[in-house]
């Protein structure tokens, strides 16, 4: 039997496997060890989630091709896919708001189920406590609760008890959405950024592609900011989707630099300011831009874009190539 990882081939001691169990036990207890979680995985070329292990001997199987992911992306793309969810979900029931058909309550009920789920998963992965993180004035746990009791009353609503419970769903909706962003943006997710460790090859062209990205994202940026002065939030919010992906990325590959190189980003400096500095000046940043935004003070926001990150950003491409100077792979 052949087993392999994300399709690259592996060497693995058999000693006492018989059953496919005893292998997918062994893949998902090494790959929580480097932080990683086994998400599904093929026999044969016949695919099966990580949680339906067929009941299959292992001489009868040829291959064995594992698929693991970091907890780090897992948390990233399901919380990208929630705040999507929510904000079609929002769009959906403002065009119906007045006149919503018989089957909406029942739609609304299974998708606020979903994502319960989705936030408790994402919440679990973090290690954030829903009774302590809070969201403007209450905690993420309350607002869970709040989601069940309308999932609740949605599960048995009249047309007319769904037409007065949409103006609350629309508003728990947007507060999900919300919560996923302040997730992302989040210490929590920094720090589990950085537990997921990456090969140095791709750290090295991750540094890279950061650096050439950075003109489009000061420029992404300005538009953005012009879009929320112009009213057109949506164009603004899907613009500042990809700046946080950036920074995601960005964040990801210097806090790995260390563990991997043995390169202190405190000491690389650039004008008598650090790495680290420059990285605290940045979170610090999206932690206010992420408040603003919580408030829907669009002003605030704007402002934040156009004469905070911008400037911060002009010089970002120079620490990186400090770093990788540092590293030994950039020569001026």
């Amino acid at each position: 039997m052949q087993l392999m990882i994300n399709d690259c081939p592996v060497e693995i001691d058999r000693g006492g496997m018989t059953r496919m169990s005893d292998l997918v036990d062994s893949v998902t207890a090494w790959s929580r060890e480097r932080n990683l979680i086994l998400a599904e995985f093929t026999i044969d070329d016949n695919r099966y989630d990580a949680d339906r292990v067929p009941d299959i001997n292992l001489e009868q199987v040829k291959v064995v091709n594992c698929i693991v992911h970091s907890k780090a992306d897992v948390v990233f793309s399901t919380a990208e896919e929630g705040a999507r969810y929510c904000e079609r979900a929002v769009h959906f029931l403002r065009s119906i708001e007045e006149n919503p058909s018989t089957d909406v309550a029942g739609d609304l009920a299974a998708g606020l189920s979903w994502l319960g789920e989705v936030l408790t998963r994402i919440l679990n992965l973090l290690g954030v406590n829903p009774s302590t993180a809070k969201y403007r004035d209450r905690s993420i746990a309350a607002h869970l609760e709040e989601c069940e009791h309308l999932r609740s009353a949605c599960v048995s609503a009249s047309p007319k008890e769904t037409r007065d419970l949409l103006p609350k769903a629309i508003d728990l909706l947007e507060d999900t959405r919300g919560i996923f962003r302040m997730l992302l943006l989040g210490d929590a997710m920094r720090a589990l950024i950085i537990q997921s460790i990456d090969s140095p090859d791709v750290l090295i062209t991750a540094l890279a592609q950061v650096k050439d990205e950075i003109p489009a994202q000061i420029e992404n940026i300005r538009e953005a900011a012009a879009a929320y002065q112009a009213g057109k939030d949506r164009e603004a919010a899907e613009r500042l989707k990809g700046f946080v992906d950036f920074v995601y990325r960005y964040i990801r590959t210097s806090g790995q630099v260390e563990p991997v190189f043995r390169v202190e980003t405190a000491g690389v400096m650039v004008e008598g300011v650090s790495m680290d500095e420059k990285n605290r000046e940045i979170r610090a940043l999206l932690h206010e831009l992420t408040s603003v935004m919580e408030n829907n003070d669009i002003i605030s926001v704007s402002d934040i874009l156009e004469f905070e990150l911008v400037p911060a950003l002009s010089n970002l491409a120079s620490f990186i190539e400090a770093l990788q100077e540092a590293i030994g792979i950039y020569r001026k």
